[in-house]
């Protein structure tokens, strides 16, 4: 009977999908000729399964700043978001720092792609003013969008944080202004008030995501575009 009894407390061996082996009582095997030792070297960055957790955890962190903002945002529940072991997370962003510094390249990236499909087709300046429009107002209250602004927020009180991820930003930013002079050069606007239309845009779209937040309701998404591009066509035609 106590033998019964054993047999059933011991667990069954179950196939392991993701995280670390356990580092007791494995038997370890040697590797096969010609094949490197995993085991030591670590799984090799850029593979399709490492670039797949990689991804992951940058999607969970963003995430996890857009639900519960930077302060809520802790490694441990980015792991878990992601689905992910702490070891994995380790591994791929030893640094949290990392991790946001990819969360911000990530975005910019995104931003970068549509806004250059949405725009780099020319047509009237009308329709470019109102294409850049409905691609910010679709934007607003993304994931994407909020994971941003918690970023930008939290550098204020983060000198790590604001050195790690300010270059970028930055950088962002200043490629921007340039597709914004190469794409509305034919408007008559000088770059002056190119750049300031724009800061104006970006601040608009700011603006609306906090208000967002705290009092949710109906943006007037065509009042607003329509009177920015009046302004913007007024501006242009009084140039010329």
């Amino acid at each position: 009977m106590a033998d019964r009894t054993r047999t059933k407390s011991r667990p069954t061996p179950t196939k392991v999908k993701s995280g670390p082996a356990p580092a007791r009582g494995r038997q370890k095997r040697a590797p096969a000729a010609g094949k490197p030792d995993r085991a030591a070297a670590g799984r090799p960055a850029g593979t399709p399964k490492s670039e797949r957790t990689r991804q992951l955890l940058i999607r969970a962190a963003i995430c996890s700043l857009a639900d519960f903002g930077f302060a809520e945002t802790t490694m441990s529940r980015i792991a878990t978001l992601a689905g992910v072991s702490a070891g994995h997370r380790q591994y791929h962003f030893p640094d949290p720092l990392d991790l946001f510094r990819a969360v911000v390249d990530t975005i910019h990236e995104r931003w970068r792609r549509a806004t250059t499909e949405a725009l780099e087709a020319r047509g009237p300046v009308r329709a470019r003013v109102e294409a850049l429009f409905e691609l910010s107002f679709a934007n607003i209250g993304t994931p994407d969008h909020m994971a941003m602004l918690e970023l930008k927020m939290a550098m204020r009180g983060r000198p790590d944080l604001k050195r790690a991820i300010g270059p970028s930003i930055r950088a962002y930013e200043a490629e921007a202004d340039e597709f914004c002079l190469k794409v509305f050069a034919d408007t008559g606007l000088g770059s002056a008030d190119l750049l300031a239309i724009r800061a104006i845009h970006s601040a608009v779209l700011r603006g609306l995501a906090i208000e967002q937040i705290d009092a949710p309701r109906e943006i007037p998404r065509e009042r607003i575009r329509d009177l920015f591009t009046a302004m913007a066509l007024s501006r242009a035609g009084r140039r010329k």
